[in-house]
């Protein structure tokens, strides 16, 4: 789980940082799919999660 809660942080900052729309919707789409399967793996960080999007 340690590793999926490190990713979102990367993409997170990768998505602030970038200046390209197309890539910013990736990097968005990636965000979302993380987050779905930190919905199977832990309910209350999803909602951390959710609060930050």
């Amino acid at each position: 789980m340690n590793i999926i809660y490190k990713e979102l942080i990367k993409l997170m900052d990768d998505y602030y940082k970038c200046d390209s729309m197309m890539t910013k919707e990736l990097i968005l789409s990636d965000i979302k799919l993380l987050t779905e399967a930190l919905l199977h793996l832990d309910a209350p960080t999803l909602q951390l999660f959710k609060k930050l999007l």
